[in-house]
């Protein structure tokens, strides 16, 4: 049920459900998951690791909750923490392919590049229709500065399949569309790509987000 209500994005009553059942359960490491789930979801980093902390207390070898914790220790800056988790997730479960995700974001964020697009590759392979996946590795190969790197065919494939699934309403993914579109000198539909991006940002509220898009317009 909790599920459901965090799909419909009724987070409060996501976490009212999940907290009945650990108190009906308090060794349920799944309703632990489930509940920093829900949190995560609600911006609320914080509590959400200390969930995920609980269900690896219960079930030390959990690879979801590995994976969720490193996630948010990743989003709050802490990278070695973030690290240690994310490894145990991968040993546990080698094929997830959001496992490989926030690796390819770690590798990333490390400077690790190579390793970064082995990551993207592998979460692709097991879940093609993983848009953040397609989203990060279309960017990497668009703007990375090594020239060996850039792979402008490839990352407007990419890109183009992620505005796709998107149905061309998603602000990030039409981002890195124009950025491959750049890499490939196609100039003016690079334009319109941010154009159309900064556009759906700020009808989403998210004004910096738009202005940010709208400052790489000069690199086109």
């Amino acid at each position: 049920v909790a599920l459901g209500y965090l799909e419909l994005g009724q987070l409060d009553r996501a976490v009212r459900h999940v907290e009945v059942a650990i108190q009906l359960n308090p060794r349920f490491a799944f309703a632990r998951y489930n509940l920093g789930t829900a949190l995560e979801a609600a911006g609320r980093t914080h509590d959400a690791a200390q969930r995920y902390r609980e269900a690896l207390d219960i079930a030390p070898m959990y690879a979801a909750a590995h994976n969720a914790l490193g996630r948010v220790l990743l989003m709050t800056g802490d990278i070695e923490k973030a690290t240690e988790h994310l490894q145990w997730a991968f040993r546990l479960n080698p094929d997830d392919p959001e496992t490989h995700l926030n690796l390819a974001h770690l590798m990333a964020m490390e400077g690790k590049v190579r390793e970064a697009i082995s990551h993207y590759q592998d979460a692709l392979r097991h879940k093609p229709d993983c848009v953040p996946c397609l989203e990060g590795l279309a960017w990497l190969l668009s703007v990375h500065w090594d020239a060996s790197v850039r792979q402008p065919a490839d990352a407007l494939r990419l890109a183009g399949r992620a505005v796709e699934l998107t149905h061309n309403g998603d602000a990030v993914a039409l981002q890195v569309l124009a950025a491959a579109y750049g890499a490939a000198g196609r100039f003016d539909q690079a334009v319109h790509s941010d154009e159309t991006a900064a556009t759906l940002a700020a009808a989403a509220g998210m004004a910096d987000f738009s202005e940010h898009i709208r400052q790489q317009l000069i690199l086109y």
